[in-house]
């Protein structure tokens, strides 16, 4: 019964290691922030590359005049953008005005899988986020902005990448991946069941 116990207690305790690793990080690789207009192939202004930290220690910021526009804070999974000031980002005849953050490999060199993203910016879909193997772009285009005004940005590294992974739509159900807290759970539920067993011994 006990090494039924602990080939339990171990299996639980692989599931929830591998949950952990399901995912990558970006914290200490070097990712590179710039800011385009007109178009995706037009430098408007380079913000600079950045080490990825835990914390707002490496946030980036774009300013116009004398204003801080957006800042830029790069997680470990994360891309946090904060708006703050009132701004209308100019459309007219240009095709992209907005956020590139480039050489997004994981800690592994595994690419970018996709991404899920959460926003107060109104006329924000879909359709604005660009999404390659090592660069995730936000166009702004067209876009009004006020204080506060925020966009979320989850990255997915997953260990093996999708070969069709730039022909997909961020929203394409396809991409989902298992999230690390329902391998959590069913790696409890299986610790708890050992201890039951364990239980039902001394009774």
């Amino acid at each position: 019964m006990k090494n039924y116990l602990y080939s339990t207690l171990g299996i639980a305790i692989l599931i929830f290691g591998l949950s952990s690793a399901a995912q990558g990080t970006l914290v200490g690789d070097t990712v590179t922030i710039q800011h385009f207009f007109p178009t995706i192939n037009n430098l408007y202004n380079p913000l600079g590359d950045t080490t990825v930290t835990e914390g707002d220690d490496d946030t980036a910021r774009y300013s116009f005049l004398w204003f801080d526009v957006y800042t830029v804070n790069v997680e470990a999974q994360q891309i946090l953008i904060d708006f703050s000031t009132i701004a209308v980002w100019a459309s007219g005849d240009a095709t992209f005005n907005g956020l590139v953050v480039g050489d997004l490999d994981d800690d592994s060199g595994n690419a970018l899988s996709h991404a899920t993203f959460s926003t107060n910016l109104a006329g924000w879909d879909d359709s604005r986020l660009l999404l390659g193997d090592d660069y995730i772009g936000f166009n702004f285009a067209g876009l009004s902005v006020t204080p506060n005004t925020y966009i979320d940005t989850n990255l997915f590294f997953p260990i093996e990448a999708r070969e069709d992974r730039l022909d997909q739509d961020i929203s394409d159900p396809q991409l989902a991946v298992p999230e690390p807290a329902t391998l959590f759970l069913f790696g409890s539920g299986l610790l708890g069941f050992g201890f039951q067993a364990r239980r039902k011994i001394f009774l």
